[in-house]
């Protein structure tokens, strides 16, 4: 058959070198002080765990679960928590806030005797 030819021989052929691994990062100390880590693990040095947090929350270099777990962590103090007692409490309390003031309900006639003894 005319398109039967046998492959190429790779006998001759020399390979190119495999490319180098890249290194980790050191964790030692070099001269300028530095640890050699990738700046998302530089954390600002604060001494206020909810700067520190807010800090972590800010950051787009930091690992997706660190900011969520950050953001978890900062919501009891950012946003209040509803009060306990529901829609129904929250219905009731605006109500008695509204009835004061303009809409107040008027006071009561007083029921008061007056008969004078001789």
């Amino acid at each position: 058959m005319k398109g039967d030819a046998p492959p190429p021989s790779t006998k001759g052929l020399v390979r190119s070198p495999r490319p180098a691994k890249p290194k980790p990062p050191s964790t030692d100390v070099d001269q300028a002080g530095t640890t050699g880590k990738p700046e998302c693990d530089k954390v600002p040095a604060v001494e206020d765990p909810l700067e520190f947090l807010r800090a972590l929350l800010r950051n787009p270099l930091a690992d997706m679960r660190m900011r969520h777990d950050a953001a978890k962590a900062l919501l009891p103090y950012t946003h209040k928590k509803l009060d306990e007692q529901g829609k129904k409490g929250q219905r009731a309390a605006a109500a008695q806030t509204a009835s004061t003031g303009r809409f107040a309900s008027a006071a009561p006639p007083r029921l008061v005797a007056s008969v004078k003894r001789a």
